[in-house]
C-alpha cells in the first residue's frame, strides 16, 4: 500500500512527504472500506487491497513516465527547518495531546469507536453494532478502520490502538499544517501554521468551552450566559475522532487542488488525486 501511494504520489507530481502521508492512509482506508463491501470479509478486503496495489504499482513502473514528471512545487522560500522558537511550544503541544489522548478517553466513545473498532479488526465488514447485529450501520467509520489496522496487526488492546490513531491522525494535521504554512510563508509560516491550526479559536474559547478548554473548571470571572452558545476549540474538536482525521484531508485535498491549478502536465494527475483523497473524506 505504501509503495503504491507513493509511487502515484509521485505520478502526480506530489512531494511533500506530508501529502505522500495522507495518501498512504487514504489507500489503507479506502481499499478495506470500498472492498470490504463487496467481501463483507475485512481481511479479505485488506488483501484484496494488497494485491491491486501490486497491480498498480507495477502498471504504473511499466507504463508510466520513464522519469519522474517535474514536480509543480519548484523550490521557493519553503526550504530551511522550522525556527527554534517554534518548535518548542510545538513539542509542548504534541505531548499533551499525547498525554490527553492515552489518559483522557475523550471521545473514545465506548457505545461506537470501541465497539466498530473491535468488530472490524475481527473481520466483520461492514462493522455491526454489538447490541443491534445485522442492522444497517450508517456510519462514517474511516477512523474505526484505521485503528483496526493497528489493533489487527499488533493485537494491543482496543483503547490503545484508538490511541495510536489519534496520535497519528495529530501528526498528519501538524504535518499538512505545515506544508501550507511553508508555501506561504517559508519556514516561520509552517512553525506559526503548526501552532494555530490545533490552537486556532482564541483563548477566550478555550477557556469558555466547558468540558475541555477549562479543564471543567467553573470561571467566576466570566458571565455564564458566555458559555451558553459557544463553540468548542479547534484541539477539542480534534479529539472527536473523525474530525481530528478528517482535518488533515481536508488540508490536504486544498494543497493538491491548489497546486493542480497551474498549468503543468501533472494537472490532470492532481485533480484525480485530489478528488481520491475527497471522496476518502467523506467516509472518514
Amino acid at each position: 500500500m505504501i509503495l503504491f501511494a507513493v509511487r502515484i504520489a509521485r505520478a502526480a507530481g506530489v512531494r511533500s512527504p506530508a501529502l505522500v502521508a495522507v495518501i498512504v492512509v487514504s489507500v489503507a482506508i479506502a481499499g478495506p472500506t470500498w472492498l470490504g463491501r463487496l467481501t463483507t470479509w475485512f481481511w479479505q478486503a485488506v488483501l484484496l487491497t494488497g494485491l491491486a496495489c501490486l497491480a498498480g504499482t507495477a502498471l504504473l513502473a511499466r507504463f508510466g513516465p520513464p522519469e519522474p514528471p517535474e514536480t509543480i512545487e519548484r523550490p521557493t522560500t519553503a526550504s530551511g527547518p522550522t525556527p527554534w522558537g517554534f518548535r518548542i511550544p510545538i513539542a509542548v503541544m504534541t505531548m499533551g495531546v499525547i498525554w490527553a489522548a492515552v489518559g483522557g478517553y475523550f471521545w473514545d466513545e465506548y457505545s461506537s469507536h470501541y465497539a466498530f473498532t473491535a468488530v472490524t479488526a475481527r473481520g466483520v465488514f461492514p462493522p455491526q453494532h454489538p447490541l443491534f447485529p445485522g442492522e444497517p450501520l450508517r456510519y462514517h467509520f474511516g477512523f474505526d478502520v484505521l485503528a483496526a489496522h493497528v489493533r489487527s496487526m499488533t493485537s494491543v488492546p482496543v483503547d490503545i490502538a484508538i490511541d495510536v490513531a489519534t496520535v497519528a491522525a495529530f501528526l498528519l494535521l501538524l504535518a499538512t499544517a505545515r506544508h501550507i504554512g511553508r508555501r506561504l510563508g517559508g519556514p516561520w509560516g509552517g512553525g506559526l501554521t503548526m501552532l494555530l491550526a490545533p490552537l486556532g479559536g482564541g483563548t477566550l474559547a478555550f477557556l469558555l468551552f466547558n468540558d475541555m478548554g477549562p479543564l471543567e473548571l467553573h470561571w467566576s470571572a466570566l458571565p455564564v450566559a458566555w458559555r451558553s452558545s459557544t463553540p468548542p476549540p479547534v484541539i477539542s474538536n480534534f479529539f472527536q475522532h473523525p474530525q481530528g482525521l478528517g482535518m488533515s484531508f481536508a488540508l490536504a485535498t486544498i494543497a493538491i487542488w491548489t497546486a493542480a491549478m497551474e498549468d503543468h502536465p501533472t494537472r490532470r494527475a492532481r485533480l484525480a488525486l485530489g478528488a481520491f483523497v475527497l471522496g476518502v473524506l467523506a467516509v472518514v
